[in-house]
């Protein structure tokens, strides 16, 4: 019986595996006749049809293999290069912005956005049309040389605000009272599960960066606009956006037109030139980055999104995949200098301080460590490049929250009075069963957590007080996860200079004594798999000519489901945490 089970198996997975490889097969076959087809010009204008979030390291973010719509994301650094390689590239004639959905942190719009109005010295042309205009989507298409707007369109330029959900009265509805400990006045990752309304240490924080943020926002749009600080001020105070005719008389815009009518517009200004559009991911693939070829190497270590112990997922940032980088980076002798570039608003403490320490381990060995912060380097976040030797932010990036905090809920009236469960006990020693979500905390067990919190919160401190070499008394003074703009963060010590990643590896380079010929190498190393890469290489090869037809798919952000997992992630920890209680977008 048993072998005929086996040989039914074996025919099973046989055919299986069968069916696998021809499906392969004809993935192949067709990539192999799209190449083929395809045809030889490559010259156009390149799109940049930025409609979701943008990773720090291109490949670096968690994706189903099954999502054949999407094309991958380009990450950061290499739209940065990309627009550069593109401002002296003949193949190029232009550069087309298609933002109906834009959503980025403030920061990494603006490291787009600066690397367009650099393009735009080359003499090329930059055009931009949406059919509607989100603040972020606007932001960008300021660096265009035109701007057209839908004729039943708006531009949604309003300002800077959040809106905080508070769950203490669902959960004493409910039966469950959060336990919540934390360090740090102004730590507010903890107030929907402890007050029904915005504390005034966070209310003030809160205030004081969008007011930074906004001001950077202004700035922008007034220089490239030609209006008013004082003008765009009462534009954004009046909604004169909402209407494409009012943003046509405000000055927002250079014309109301279909997007048909655009199309000619730009294609009339390039005269005989190509017009085809070239997709970001597409131009990718043509132009790869350049390898040099000096034996020194300046290793960019990407920390980007949350920080969790034993996470394994693209973007995250893990205990154990963040030690494996580190010592392999700090054993490569020809690594000569390290840029530790954060894009992250924090989470467990255990793990930021384990990187923390790598981070020391690459001084010791008299490796020159520089960090880069993006959109956020806040928390833990923060925690790990406290004690690099130099720090570099944006103006407008969040960062500090130096804070730390523990929540702990407790669902016994839940569970005795609307489901009618309970719970005992037998143990050994009273804390056999740990702190229970089924039991009331007791004094000790709350000294305990407490007394947890205060360790972590002064371990951290301690470590910013010797990395940024500061008093502690100042430091004390300056953390209570209080949360600065990386302009604030300069005037206050937590941050040396504002400059970019560019700058950074530059600077880094600089101090290690590098010649002109160093090789930048990054890490974590992304490797797609073998199917990825077919998809994209036959989407590369298949690529419609985009003067026929531009094809926008707003992606509507799910606002609440985001919400949830934003504080599906903060409860499903118990241990201290050390991060961000929200995402920014523009």
């Amino acid at each position: 019986m048993k072998e005929i089970l086996k040989g039914i198996v074996s025919s099973c997975l046989g055919f299986f595996l069968a069916i696998i490889g021809i499906f392969f097969l004809f993935l192949i076959i067709g990539s192999i006749t799209l190449v083929s087809n395809k045809p030889k010009s490559d010259s156009g204008v390149l799109l940049l049809d930025i409609n979701k979030g943008i990773p720090e390291l291109t490949g670096n973010e968690e994706i189903s293999p099954f999502d054949l719509e999407s094309e991958p994301s380009v990450g950061l650094r290499d739209i940065q290069r990309l627009i550069d390689h593109a401002k002296t590239d003949e193949t190029v004639h232009g550069i087309m912005l298609y933002g109906a959905d834009v959503s980025l942190p403030p920061a990494t719009l603006s490291i787009v956005r600066e690397a367009l109005l650099d393009f735009k010295t080359s003499g090329k042309p930059i055009f931009a049309y949406s059919d509607y205009y989100t603040q972020a989507g606007y932001h960008l298409a300021t660096a265009a040389d035109s701007i057209f707007l839908n004729p039943n369109g708006a531009i949604d330029l309003k300002g800077f605000g959040v809106m905080i959900p508070f769950y203490k009265g669902l959960l004493d509805k409910m039966g469950i009272t959060m336990n919540v400990f934390y360090a740090g006045n102004f730590k507010s990752a903890t107030e929907p599960f402890r007050r029904t309304d915005i504390s005034e240490e966070n209310r003030l924080q809160t205030k004081e960066f969008l007011s930074d943020i906004l001001e950077h926002l202004v700035e922008d749009i007034a220089l490239s606009r030609k209006l008013k600080k004082e003008k765009v001020h009462e534009i954004i105070e009046t909604l004169a956006g909402r209407k494409a005719d009012l943003a046509m008389e405000s000055g927002l815009i250079d014309g109301i037109t279909y997007q048909d009518q655009v199309d000619k517009k730009w294609k009339k200004a390039l005269g005989d030139k190509e017009a085809k559009l070239i997709s970001l991911s597409k131009y990718a693939l043509r132009n790869p980055a350049g390898l040099t070829v000096g034996q020194d190497r300046v290793a960019v270590v990407f920390a980007e999104g949350e920080i969790g112990y034993g996470e394994s997922k693209k973007g995250t940032i893990s205990d154990k995949k963040y030690l494996q980088i580190l010592k392999k980076v700090r054993e490569d002798d020809k690594v000569k200098a390290v840029v530790l570039r954060v894009n992250s608003p924090g989470g467990d403490a255990l793990t930021s301080d384990i990187i923390w320490r790598e981070i020391e381990l690459l001084k010791e060995k008299g490796i020159p460590v520089y960090a880069s912060f993006g959109a956020y380097a806040a928390s833990g976040g923060y925690y790990i490049a406290a004690g690099c030797d130099k720090i570099y932010a944006q103006e407008n990036t969040l960062t500090g929250s130096i804070g730390v905090f523990s929540i702990l809920p407790n669902a016994r009236k839940f569970f005795n009075d609307k489901l009618g469960i309970s719970f005992d006990t037998i143990k050994t020693h009273s804390n056999a069963v740990g702190i229970s979500p089924f039991f009331d905390v007791n004094a000790k067990e709350n000294e305990y957590m407490m007394e947890m919190t205060d360790h972590v919160y002064t371990t951290f401190m301690d470590r910013v007080a010797t990395g940024r070499k500061l008093p502690i008394d100042t430091v004390k003074n300056i953390a209570q996860g209080r949360v600065y703009s990386g302009k604030k963060a300069i005037k206050l010590g937590l941050v040396d200079e504002i400059g970019t990643l560019d700058d950074v590896i530059k600077a880094v380079a600089q101090k290690a004594g590098l010649p002109d010929n160093y090789k930048v190498v990054n890490y974590p190393e992304v490797k797609e798999n073998p199917f990825t890469e077919i998809v994209n290489m036959i989407r590369a090869a298949s690529e419609d000519d985009a003067d026929e037809s531009v094809k926008i798919f707003p992606t509507k952000v799910m606002e609440t489901y985001g919400l949830f997992n934003q504080y599906h992630s903060i409860l499903k920890e118990d241990k201290p945490q050390a991060r961000l209680p929200f995402v920014l977008q523009n």
